[in-house]
């Protein structure tokens, strides 16, 4: 029997009275002669949930996997927030989401029903007449949630393909080790107080090739800036207490920074007046800004980045040009009788700056 041959209600009830006898032992479901398209039928007929409550089962793992999943190309895109993990099962090449399930630490609703993901049982409500989206409600946001990841790639045989994660500190060094989160595609660590606790999986990842995101990072120790920006890393919004810094190794690090690709990164830096500019200035090559550069680079530099407050009359705006036409801006400004310091890399193609105006 199928859908098209007879009603889906009995349709689902047979395929599930086989599944449950598969789990028993009572059958083998790898002696069934299904029809060609039985994955197809499954994935249009059943949703996710429905699917999952047999497909987590050891008997079944590898036959939903090479009869449902194998060719359905799920990939897996994880989004944690304060409050639990968005996960997403989605095929990128159709652009459209199989599954949107919600992990969330709130109190479950009356209209919750319990979902089992192997020996896990979670109350689960569903959202769009329960097609495609749904929220679980857990007690542990820590380890429950990495289980239920760790199910789903081993169901769909992959690795997380994005994921993104905003936590404190003490999670980090939980999730650090995590096998799911070093092997992830795509990494966004958010909130990261001190990047110093995760400095081990990022070397890791890059060590490994793989692109990791820190967006609005603390650093409190210079050379772990330095070692976290490479071309595998992105630092995005990037907050630094280069409070112990001598001013040597300030224009070693502003050097270091110039061929790095960075967004913005916000330095707090001590015993720092016009003059340490100005031996910046000469030490590292730093050029004055010129009508010319502005015109190009002032919609991208400093005026959408800086809070209007922060501006003062006390400031000086630096750039460096490096030979690929990538220019790095410096914005100074004064604040509590120090300087501080914002910079990120700016493209921009095909300006060839004139000695004469460099100043």
């Amino acid at each position: 029997m199928t859908p098209d041959t007879g009603p889906l209600s009995l349709y689902k009830l047979c395929f599930n009275s086989i599944m449950e006898n598969a789990k028993s032992g009572r059958l083998d479901i790898e002696a069934l002669d299904f029809s060609e398209d039985i994955g197809d039928q499954i994935m249009v007929y059943f949703n996710p949930m429905e699917i999952f409550a047999h497909a987590f089962h050891p008997k079944l793992v590898n036959w939903f996997y090479y009869n449902v999943f194998y060719t359905a190309h799920l990939k897996v895109y994880i989004q944690h927030d304060r409050t639990g993990y968005n996960i997403s099962l989605a095929n990128p090449d159709l652009k459209k989401s199989w599954l949107k399930w919600r992990l969330s630490s709130g109190i479950s609703t009356p209209e919750c029903l319990p979902v089992n993901i192997g020996p896990i049982v979670l109350l689960t409500k569903t959202h769009d007449f329960g097609r495609k989206s749904f929220t679980s409600y857990i007690s542990d946001t820590v380890y429950m949630p990495i289980r239920i990841i760790g199910s789903i790639c081993t169901l769909l045989k992959c690795d997380v393909y994005d994921m993104r994660l905003y936590a404190s500190g003490h999670v980090y060094r939980t999730l650090k080790s995590q096998l799911l989160v070093r092997n992830c595609t795509r990494l966004a660590l958010t909130n990261c107080r001190k990047v110093v606790n995760i400095s081990d999986l990022i070397k890791e990842r890059q060590a490994r090739n793989m692109k990791t995101t820190l967006i609005n990072p603390h650093f409190d120790r210079w050379h772990v800036l330095v070692m976290v920006l490479s071309k595998h890393t992105i630092v995005k919004n990037g907050f630094f207490n280069l409070r112990k810094i001598t001013p040597s190794n300030l224009g070693l690090f502003i050097q270091q920074m110039t061929n790095r690709s960075l967004d913005i990164i916000e330095l707090k830096v001590t015993n720092c007046c016009l003059e340490t500019i100005e031996n910046l200035k000469s030490q590292i090559g730093l050029k004055e800004c010129t009508q010319e550069l502005m015109a190009s680079l002032e919609r991208d530099f400093v005026s959408s980045e800086l809070d209007h407050a922060r501006r003062t009359e006390e400031h000086r705006k630096l750039f460096f040009f490096n030979e690929d036409g990538s220019v790095v801006g410096f914005y100074f400004y004064k604040a509590q009788h120090n300087f501080l310091l914002f910079f990120h890399t700016i493209l921009c193609h095909g300006f060839t700056p004139k000695n004469e105006n460099m100043g």
